[in-house]
This record gives C-alpha cells, sequence and structure tokens, in this order.
C-alpha cells in the first residue's frame, strides 16, 4: 500500500546529504585567497571516513602561511594554475631511528606544481604555498578527526607566537631574534603577498630549510 510504501523510506537528514563545499563560508578569508573545509566533526559521512575535505582559491602571487596539520596526512590535488610548495621535515634515517639519541637534522623538500599534480603532506611537516598563477587545488586529509592546523607565522593562529622566549632561543638556535622580529612585522593571516617589498637586510647569513620558509615574510 502506499502507507506501508511510505513509512519503510528512510530518512536521509540534511547532514548526510551531498554537498557543495565552496558554496560554504570559508574557514579563512582574505583578499588574497579563500580556504574552504569541512571536517569530520561536523559531517557523518566524512567522520566515517575519518577524512577532511579541503578547497583553496588563491591569486596569483599570494603565499599561504607556513603551516603544519598534526594528525593528519594530506594529499593535495591541483585543479587549476601553478604553485610552488615546499616542507621540511626530519631526515629519512631520523625517521627510521627516532630512539637514538642524536641531534634532529631537517632536509627541505621543493616541488612546482601545475595542474592536476598530486603532492602528498605527512602529518607534522610544515608546508608553504606560494601560487605563481591563479589556483586552485583540493586536498583530502587522512586521519583526520582531532586533527589540528598549526600557522607558524601570521597574527592569527600563530602557535609560534605563543612560545616564550626562552623557548624560542632554544627551538631556532642563532635565529630567535629573526622569529622574534618576524612575529612583529606580521599584520595578515593565513593568505599574504608573496614578495611585498623585498628586503635583503636580515637575510643575510641565515641558512638551513627553517631560513629559506621564514625568508618570504619579511
Amino acid at each position: 500500500s502506499k502507507r506501508a510504501k511510505s513509512s519503510s523510506r528512510k530518512t536521509i537528514s540534511s547532514e548526510d546529504k551531498p554537498f557543495n563545499l565552496g558554496s560554504r563560508d570559508p574557514i579563512y578569508s582574505k583578499k588574497l585567497g579563500k580556504f574552504f573545509e569541512i571536517t569530520p566533526e561536523k559531517n557523518p559521512q566524512l567522520r566515517d571516513l575519518d577524512i577532511f575535505l579541503s578547497i583553496v582559491d588563491m591569486n596569483e602571487g599570494a603565499l599561504l602561511l607556513p603551516h603544519f596539520n598534526s594528525k593528519a596526512i594530506v594529499i593535495l590535488v591541483i585543479n587549476e594554475g601553478d604553485a610552488n610548495i615546499e616542507l621540511v621535515g626530519l631526515k629519512e634515517q631520523q625517521q627510521e631511528q627516532q630512539q637514538e639519541e642524536q641531534p634532529l637534522e631537517v632536509r627541505k623538500y621543493r616541488a612546482e606544481l601545475s595542474e592536476q599534480d598530486i603532492f602528498v603532506i605527512p602529518a607534522g611537516y610544515p608546508v608553504v604555498v606560494n601560487a605563481t598563477s591563479n589556483l586552485n587545488f583540493f586536498a583530502i586529509g587522512i586521519n583526520a578527526e582531532n586533527n589540528q592546523r598549526n600557522f607558524l607565522a601570521g597574527s592569527q593562529d600563530n602557535v609560534i607566537s605563543q612560545i616564550p622566549s626562552q623557548v624560542q632561543e632554544l627551538a631556532f638556535p642563532g635565529s630567535a631574534q629573526a622569529v622574534e622580529k618576524l612575529l612583529k612585522n606580521q599584520r595578515e593571516s593565513y593568505f599574504v603577498d608573496a614578495q611585498p617589498n623585498e628586503k635583503e637586510e636580515g637575510n643575510k647569513g641565515r641558512k638551513g630549510p627553517l631560513s629559506s620558509i621564514l625568508r618570504a615574510f619579511y
């Protein structure tokens, strides 16, 4: 009967229906870029899969400030445009021998990406994205439940600004003053101009992967 048929229909909640991520409010929005995201905590389908989904639009010359994900492994796919991407992490042999006490050494990874390119960002690796043309990419975060995105620069959500200066001296030997200067000069958040007014002062003498990332913000 019609009554029996209608009663057997499964009710689909709005959270279970397909959604257009780009039609939602961005979590980060600046004139140089927009960052849309939905996490497992906000969608039962994603919670079952333990993933988050992101879409990012960036203007040519924009820089997505350095940040890292606490838990999630991110698979980034370029839809349109070109980008330079840089991340830093422990050298492979140290990843395999973390139990041994030895000085930590990091390695810098760089890539030039274009349409349909895929790039994997391990959890805990600081990454920065520079749009060399108008850019659109999407990202899938695996192991995403309770993941936190921590920014290393910018005036908002900046974890380094919360670190006491004494700890900065230990974390960035020889560079603590440069880090402090960087933080004080940051008035923008999330997206900035990759080449505002280039300044050579202060860049001399700094070496290594961390300095190559920090150099972009002076």
